[in-house]
């Protein structure tokens, strides 16, 4: 998970890039995916800022 997460902070663009090259994903579903876990990687951010 934390390299997931490192990719989605890094490199969002090589993330989708990956989930269409190599799992055959279209664009449109790989560029929602990687905007959910960016979301998700943020909120979980704030939230462990706030406590």
């Amino acid at each position: 998970m934390a390299e997931l997460n490192a990719r989605i902070s890094n490199s969002p663009d090589y993330l989708v890039e990956e989930l269409m090259n190599r799992h055959g994903w279209p664009a449109h579903e790989a560029i929602c995916a990687v905007q959910q876990l960016q979301e998700k990687a943020l909120q979980e951010t704030a939230d462990h800022s706030a406590a």
